[in-house]
């Protein structure tokens, strides 16, 4: 199973939940670097996904065939 977030990214969402938490975003917004590593991270998770739903299509058909 591939590992959907990594360090940086844990280590950015915890940076943003602590700045929302604390109402310092109007203090301090994101940055280009953070919104770029969180759109970084939604594509390269749906890519991971859009991978994982067609080998789950292939193993299906793998199966109705062997049914």
């Amino acid at each position: 199973m591939p590992n959907f977030i990594d360090e940086r990214v844990w280590t950015l969402l915890a940076s943003l939940t602590n700045r929302i938490n604390q109402k310092r975003m109007d203090e301090k917004p994101l940055t280009h670097e953070e919104l770029r590593l969180i759109m970084q991270h939604i594509n390269g998770r749906d890519k991971q996904i859009k991978d994982l739903k067609e080998s789950v299509r292939d193993l299906e058909l793998l199966v109705s065939a062997v049914y």
